[in-house]
């Protein structure tokens, strides 16, 4: 379960949405047995204060000297990402246009917004989401505030770690329909676990040993059969993960009160959301051609989508290494970007929303450090 605590801060939040694959689920017709294989669905975009869009309309006019700068053509319906930057991470970085946008974006302070979900993440948290493993890891809040989501983390990262055996093994024990499997359920998990240990995957990773002696323990309690374990995988379909996405729009609604939320079309969302927020005047749906700052939203959503994707495929050992390999050039654009983004954690920290494995959002937290530290 993912509690989202609200926000008081008053501000536009424009959106836009990448990988939207509707449904995620376990199937024997693909090499990984996963219908997708997209790594995260991912909300966001740009925000700013609302008295910016009526200050004798100055703001709009710099807006649209900057979609010429971008190169919008008057023959083009609307500006994305593909047209500011494509290639690799580090041929995005080389970007002219992508540049030109963050210093445009920090000029006229603009904050970013983000609901970043790891799908993978999201379709195993429930396996030891009890109060069992909390009293478990209780002790150790001493040590670790985070201690009990590096626990949850720790699955996630075994998972990735042997993706195709082990979701071949989900797929044979139905998950997440495994109620009446328990106990080998469990011993295949502790197997992946032991896995993982033997093979020393938690040095790459950065993760504690002591974090998978806890994991270690929890699964030996749910092998006990305690009652409130595997409370959230009752009476679950066989092999549907992720059956919408609705709900995520949703909690950003939710979490900011406040603020007005412009999301772009998505006659479904909008058609179900009427009904679930009957008392909410705090958002509407509208046409990205004719809204430059959700096209900004496509733009920031996709390059952020190109980080988290490079991201998942560095170790966190490798961080520094990796950083050190960028020209001057990509890390002057990667500081800008950096830049953007504590300037809005400043602002409020809920603005970025992880449901991932904290070893990657720690992965994104030293890449911004070590940038943010560059002389470059």
């Amino acid at each position: 379960m993912i509690d989202f605590p609200t926000s008081n801060i008053k501000i536009n939040l424009y959106y836009d949405e990448t990988n939207n694959i509707r449904k995620f689920y376990l199937t024997n017709n693909k090499r990984e047995y996963l219908n997708s294989d997209i790594s995260a669905f991912i909300l966001g975009g740009v925000g700013l204060k609302p008295e910016m869009l009526s200050k004798n309309n100055v703001f709009d006019k710099s807006l649209k000297d900057l979609f010429e700068k971008l190169g919008l053509q008057k023959t083009q319906s609307e500006l994305k990402f593909k047209h500011i930057a494509h290639g690799s991470f580090q041929d995005i970085l080389k970007s002219k246009k992508l540049n030109i946008l963050f210093d445009f974006l920090l000029e006229n302070n603009i904050v970013l917004h983000m609901q970043i979900l790891d799908v993978i993440h999201w379709s195993l948290i429930d396996i030891i989401e009890s109060q069992t493993t909390m009293d478990i890891v209780k002790p150790y809040f001493f040590l670790d505030v985070c201690i009990l989501n590096k626990v949850k983390s720790a699955l996630t990262e075994i998972a990735k770690s042997f993706k195709t055996d082990f979701f071949k093994n989900l797929y044979d024990f139905k998950y997440p329909d495994v109620i009446d499997k328990k106990k080998k359920f469990v011993i295949f998990l502790k197997k992946f676990l032991l896995k993982f240990n033997e093979e020393k995957l938690y040095v790459k990773k950065g993760i504690d040993p002591v974090i998978l002696e806890l994991l270690e323990k929890v699964l030996c309690k749910i092998e006990e059969f305690d009652n409130d374990m595997f409370v959230f995988l009752e009476n679950e379909p066989e092999h549907e993960l992720i059956d919408k996405f609705l709900e995520f729009y949703f909690y950003r609604i939710i979490s900011f009160p406040q603020c007005y939320h412009i999301f772009d079309n998505e006659f479904e969302v909008k058609k179900k959301l009427s009904n679930f927020l009957k008392e909410k005047n705090n958002y509407k749906f509208v046409d990205s051609k004719d809204n430059l700052l959700v096209q900004l939203s496509d733009i920031m959503v996709g390059f952020f989508r190109s980080l988290f994707e490079y991201i998942l495929k560095i170790d966190y050992i490798d961080i520094e290494d990796v950083f050190n390999s960028f020209s001057k050039e990509e890390k002057i654009c990667l500081k800008k970007f950096f830049n953007l983004y504590q300037k809005t954690e400043e602002i409020d920290t809920k603005l970025f929303q992880y449901i991932t494995s904290i070893f990657d959002i720690n992965k994104i937290h030293k890449l911004a450090e070590l940038s943010l530290n560059s002389k470059s």
